[in-house]
């Protein structure tokens, strides 16, 4: 979000997620926003971006329907950002579309052990970036 805002500066954006904010396809500061635990600095929360792209990916592998994956989103936006984790959402999404209970639980299965990070896949094209630039400069 930042480097599109400082792009107009000189400011590189890099990544999928710098794409979305500058389509305007997301806008708000919580799609990025995680909390972290103080003693072992462990991911307390979901980013909002993340939540989206993991239920894109169940949606896509036929873990759950659409109508299923567009509850949760919005559920999981209703919730406030440091609380937003999937435990949480499954379970609230859940209590207001009990219709979609079935899909939920596949798709409790499937992100304990599938779960990808957005964030995660972009920081890596940073460094891979970065690297790339220090070595040609330095030829």
């Amino acid at each position: 979000m930042r480097a599109v805002e400082l792009e107009k500066y000189g400011m590189i954006g890099i990544g999928k997620i710098f794409e979305l904010y500058k389509k305007s396809t997301i806008a708000a500061d919580d799609e990025v926003a995680v909390t972290f635990a103080l003693e072992n600095q462990q991911l307390q929360s979901e980013a909002m971006i993340d939540i989206r792209y993991n239920l894109f990916l169940a949606l896509r592998k036929g873990v759950i329907d659409k109508d299923t994956k567009r509850a949760a989103v919005k559920v999981a936006k209703s919730i406030y950002f440091p609380d937003r984790n999937y435990e949480v959402i499954i379970n609230e999404t859940k209590r207001r579309y009990p219709s979609s209970s079935d899909y939920l639980e596949s798709f409790r299965s499937y992100i304990s052990k599938n779960r990808q990070s957005l964030k995660e896949k972009d920081a890596i094209k940073l460094v891979n970036y970065v690297k790339m630039k220090y070595q040609s400069e330095r030829k």
